[in-house]
């Protein structure tokens, strides 16, 4: 696998004034072609994320559509990703990072839910970059350290052959996310199809 990292040494003035988002306040390119959604994100006491639930809009309401549960072991993260079909939830994917370090991310295990047994999708190193599966991961930060974007790339003779999926970060003034942009693939270039906006709600104790 390659990585390309591009730092910015200026700010992008990436600035979020709203944390809901809804049809009134999409633009017209986006009305019929992206899905409009709010992501409610739980922090623990340690402001850690904890588990984040995504709804769309149907006709006049929200509606659930996916959330993800996080857990946190001795430098290992775990994410749980799961649908809701049915008017129930279903576990469908899983993703179990290893740290070397406080932020410093060394593997990545991708899985995905198959008979009821979860079974090994992809297998990411990020140490051993000599490994190469075809596969570009472009990522892009701000001055702050803050990821505003990643994408990955089917890659082949040195040169991106198709996108695989791609994601946009908006932070507000105070560096907290609060917006996601994720882009599907059309074949010629990327197509922007879902706006969700983050509200935090904070599991720190009253008391």
């Amino acid at each position: 696998m390659k990585h390309l990292t591009i730092t910015f040494a200026v700010a992008v003035g990436l600035i979020c004034v709203a944390i809901m988002y809804n049809k009134a306040q999409a633009n017209e390119n986006e009305m019929g072609t992206t899905t409009i959604a709010k992501t409610i994100v739980e922090t623990d006491v340690e402001g850690k994320v904890t588990s984040e639930l995504t709804m769309v809009i149907e006709g006049n309401r929200w509606v659930e559509k996916s959330k993800k549960e996080i857990s946190y072991a001795q430098g290992c993260k775990t994410e749980v990703t799961y649908a809701f079909e049915d008017m129930k939830w279903v576990e469908v994917a899983k993703v179990v990072k290893s740290y070397s370090g406080e932020e410093s991310l060394s593997n990545e295990v991708c899985y995905a839910m198959t008979d009821r047994v979860w079974v090994e999708k992809e297998k990411k190193s990020y140490t051993d970059l000599s490994k190469d599966n075809g596969v570009l991961e472009d990522t892009v930060y701000d001055k702050d350290g803050n990821l505003i974007m990643s994408a990955t790339y089917k890659w082949e003779d040195e040169e991106k052959e198709a996108g695989i999926e791609k994601t946009e970060y908006v932070y507000d003034a105070e560096g907290s996310l609060c917006r996601v942009v994720s882009y599907t693939w059309n074949g010629k270039s990327w197509n922007k199809e879902q706006v969700a906006d983050m509200l935090y709600v904070s599991m720190v104790s009253s008391r």
